[in-house]
């Protein structure tokens, strides 16, 4: 009998055991056929995209840190103000204050707007040459050497005489200017080349030299680009490296009946012109130097684009400026980008 029931046990845990396994031999089988699982190029393609999402946003907190430090400090340079009641007491106190033997009575104080110099006298034990007494602030005596230290009033020009050989500071009507030449020759320097349209955008640029033509044909490129500034796609302007200042055009370019897709971006300060010249999926990155109609530099590889065109993932590999893609490519965008450029800086 306990034979029997021991075989009965044993038949019923095999059972149970065999659906066990059977119902997790099925689970695993849908969980395999039914959850959809991500490809490996999607995982890929979204790290890329989690990544240059952080660039991006890396790189404008550090555009609107260095914005926030290039608005000036205004300080306050504003001067006390005096007024002339204020300074007719003062001199009223100083007088008061010497003795009456030390001023000469025949002297007496003119008018405010008159022209005359204030001349207080006294027998301060001075001798600069002159014979007779010493004028403190007097200017009527040619032999006083201190009488052209102060300033006189000629039909509203202040003028400054100092006695120093070296030269003179002249100011007339709010202007100063020295006594060697400096300014002048600046100017004369400046006269002799056209105005640089970047130095009115952004102030003038240290260091740069260039010949009247390189300027021409600068203004002419910062004038087509002002007339279409776009932001560029975003892996395009961490690809470029853009600063605050640079000029940046996006626009799709015709070129006998083929659409190409022009983003580009100039660096007044490195006076760098950077292209990515897209044709479908294709980009090609050309870096010309100094405007200069030819590349020192070239990229070629893919782009991925949304439904609206934007670019939205690119991937590149540096070959040579000669390779025949880089002739080839950039021989198209210059016979199309040259003649613009040359309108524009004849007009």
């Amino acid at each position: 009998m306990v034979n029997i029931l021991s075989e009965e046990t044993d038949n019923r845990g095999r059972t149970l055991t065999m659906a066990v396994f059977v119902i997790l031999v099925a689970f695993f089988f849908l969980a395999g056929n039914v959850v959809p699982v991500p490809s490996r190029e999607r995982v890929d393609r979204s790290l890329d995209l989690i990544m240059l999402e952080g660039i991006a946003m890396a790189e404008a907190a550090e555009e609107e840190e260095e914005e926030s430090a290039e608005q000036p400090v205004e300080e306050d340079r504003s001067e006390p103000e005096t007024s002339l009641d204020d300074f007719d007491g003062l001199l009223s106190a100083f007088t008061e204050s010497l003795a009456p033997d030390d001023l000469d009575q025949g002297v007496t104080l003119p008018d405010r707007g008159q022209t005359e110099s204030v001349a207080l006298l006294s027998d301060v034990g001075l001798d600069f040459g002159v014979e007779g007494g010493v004028d403190l602030l007097g200017d009527s005596r040619p032999g006083d050497l201190n009488a052209d230290l102060f300033p006189q009033q000629r039909g509203g020009t202040w003028v400054l005489q100092p006695n120093i050989a070296s030269g003179g500071v002249v100011r007339s009507d709010g202007q100063l200017s020295s006594g060697n030449g400096g300014p002048q020759a600046d100017l004369t320097t400046r006269a002799e080349r056209p105005e640089r349209l970047v130095e009115s955008l952004f102030g003038e640029q240290d260091g740069v030299s260039l010949s009247p033509k390189e300027i021409d044909r600068e203004n002419a490129v910062v004038r087509w680009m002002q007339d279409r500034l776009n932001s560029l796609d975003r892996p395009i302007r961490a690809h470029f490296e853009q600063q605050p200042r640079d000029l940046t055009v996006n626009e799709s370019v015709l070129i006998g009946g083929k659409i190409y897709h022009l983003q580009m971006m100039y660096s007044p300060i490195t006076r760098t012109l950077h292209v990515a010249w897209i044709d479908g999926d294709d980009i090609y990155y050309f870096v010309d130097p100094a405007l200069q109609y030819r590349i020192n530099y070239f990229e070629e590889g893919v782009v991925e684009r949304a439904p609206s065109t934007e670019v939205v993932l690119l991937e590149t590999e540096e070959l040579s400026a000669q390779s025949p893609q880089a002739v080839r490519e950039f021989d198209i965008f210059l016979k199309w980008w040259r003649p613009q450029i040359e309108a524009s800086e004849n007009g």
